[in-house]
């Protein structure tokens, strides 16, 4: 048994043209997805450059600032620092005389006690 096939040569080049405009216009769709998708590439990249400069630049002016408050508060702190000691300085003298002023009172007191001791029992100068 013999199949005979009959076709047109031109009908099968017409279809073997379409299938391979089809390919031609999946090939230049692709071609074009591509080159948008380097020209994004490309943008994103740009994008990507001007965010770390500015990151830098923010980073810098962030440590900057770091530096000039960190001289601000130990400035202050020395400040605050030699002005409580010149306060404990001044206590410390207040609380020796105090004390001096106490010791003072005190060796009156027994003083004036054992006087009157030695008066009620008679023993002292006539």
């Amino acid at each position: 048994m013999t199949v005979e096939i009959t076709s047109d040569l031109k009908d099968i080049l017409a279809k073997i043209e379409q299938k391979l405009d089809k390919i031609d216009n999946k090939f230049d769709k692709f071609q074009e997805d591509l080159n948008e998708a380097k020209v994004e590439r490309v943008e994103i990249k740009g994008s990507v450059k001007a965010l770390e400069e500015k990151v830098s630049g923010l980073e810098t002016k962030f440590d900057t600032r770091i530096s000039g408050l960190e001289t601000k508060f130990d400035a202050r702190i020395s400040g605050l620092e030699s002005s409580l000691n010149a306060q404990i300085s001044g206590l410390d003298k207040r609380i020796s005389n105090a004390e001096w002023t106490n010791r003072g009172i005190l060796i009156s007191l027994v003083v004036a006690i054992i006087a009157g001791v030695l008066k009620v029992f008679g023993v002292g100068v006539h």
